[in-house]
């Protein structure tokens, strides 16, 4: 098995269906091909309580990373209340608290989920097109 797969493997509570260790079905518009690879691993968790959110994030760690998870997670009107970095190897595992603003458009799991998972893959596409 490979590091990546089980690095902090045990933070998570549930599969998640915004996952790239796993084939789910939600990902159906993602490129699968590039799933196999480390440089593509990100895993989402998401439970919510009234208007807070906490959100658990595995994935490739790279300079920047965090300032610009947080910047986006900032322009989907998600304030970050407290924030927790991990690290092993070549893996970060981030964990937030967020207040889910009043005028943010994800209103459930499923679509902060959604959300924070599209971020990372675009953070991830620019930070490996360098």
């Amino acid at each position: 098995m490979k590091l990546c797969s089980i690095t902090f493997s045990y933070f998570f509570t549930s599969p998640s269906p915004f996952s790239s260790s796993h084939s789910w079905p939600f990902m159906a518009s993602t490129d699968r091909s590039n799933l196999s690879n480390p440089n593509n691993v990100i895993d989402v968790e998401v439970s919510m309580a009234e208007c807070h959110a906490r959100i658990k994030i595995r994935c490739r760690k790279f300079p920047k990373q965090l300032r610009k998870i947080v910047s986006g997670l900032h322009s989907l009107r998600l304030t970050v209340l407290h924030l927790n970095v991990s690290t092993a190897h070549e893996i970060a595992l981030y964990s937030f608290t967020l207040k889910v603003e009043e005028d943010c458009g994800l209103c459930s799991e499923e679509e902060i989920s959604r959300g924070v998972y599209q971020l990372l893959c675009r953070i991830q596409e620019e930070a490996f097109s360098v």
